[in-house]
């Protein structure tokens, strides 16, 4: 784990969401997933999974993702960092109120690809960590069908300037300020519009879309195991959960604008396709 310092405090990269703890009160340490956020229905947003990692002792949510088709899906790079021979790393789909391994409604990660310009940078004597490229894709075997994959919106952050979205998060069961929940639970949603980002946040990553939550649910931001999960605008993803900072009288969540990986998600899709058909 590693840290570093700013005028928005403390920033900690967390292999489950790269995260701002400014002034926290202590029921938010306690809180591990969107926080004031709203459940999500079962087949409300079919396409979004939870990623899993299981070893033969342990397992735990991970990050939050989406399946674009029914081989890959979509999640932010610094959740790959996850991705050890120590674990197996599995989608779980479906009905999150029961364990997958009940319902066995889980399926393997056998790759997983993370953007060539991908970097987190924590330099000694740097004031602040820089993040950039937060985005990956991976791929699961067998296929997973469902009754709707995501689709992705071609508009730049720029146009999306004031408009209002949705994100969805997984969570996490890591124990965080002594809070540990349970494994089972629907996933949470929650809501807000487009802003220009604040001056210190675009130190951190010059290419995020920053969220502003509604006047009054001006505590509600994603949290521990949201990362990946979707931005979602008009029925689109337009953005991948990145991280959050303390902007003085809220928290700013920071979402990785998709228009930007467009062209490289279809073509990493595509040349496995192709490849596929050579064998």
């Amino acid at each position: 784990m590693q840290k570093s310092t700013s005028m928005f405090g403390k920033i900690t990269i967390l292999c489950l969401l790269i995260l701002g703890t400014v002034r926290i009160s202590a029921s938010h340490e306690n809180a591990i997933r969107v926080i004031h956020g709203t459940d999500v229905k079962e087949d409300e947003f079919p396409y979004v999974i939870v990623l899993i990692r299981k070893n033969a002792f342990f397992v735990s949510r991970l990050c939050t993702g989406s399946m674009l088709t029914q081989y890959w899906g979509l999640s932010a790079g610094h959740c790959k960092e996850t991705f050890t021979p120590e674990y197996s790393i599995y989608v779980w789909y479906g009905n999150f109120s029961l364990s997958p391994f009940y319902t066995e409604n889980y399926i393997p990660v056998v790759e997983w690809n993370l953007h060539p310009s991908y970097r987190v940078l924590n330099f000694k004597n740097h004031p602040d960590l820089i993040v950039d490229n937060d985005v990956s894709l991976f791929r699961i075997e067998p296929e997973l069908r469902l009754a709707s994959y995501a689709r992705l919106s071609a508009l730049d952050r720029d146009s999306l300037l004031g408009h209002s979205v949705i994100y969805i998060g997984g969570g996490t069961t890591k124990t965080v300020g002594g809070a540990n929940e349970k494994f089972q639970r629907p996933l949470k949603r929650g809501e807000g519009s487009i802003t220009s980002c604040d001056f210190e946040i675009r130190l951190k990553s010059k290419h995020v879309a920053c969220i502003k939550p509604k006047c009054d649910l001006r505590f509600q931001f994603p949290w521990y195991g949201d990362s990946g999960g979707p931005l979602i605008h008009d029925e689109q993803i337009v953005g991948v959960c990145c991280f959050v900072v303390n902007a003085s009288d809220f928290f700013q969540g920071a979402f990785v604008p998709i228009s930007p990986y467009v062209d490289w998600i279809s073509y990493v899709i595509n040349s496995k396709k192709i490849e596929k058909l050579k064998r």
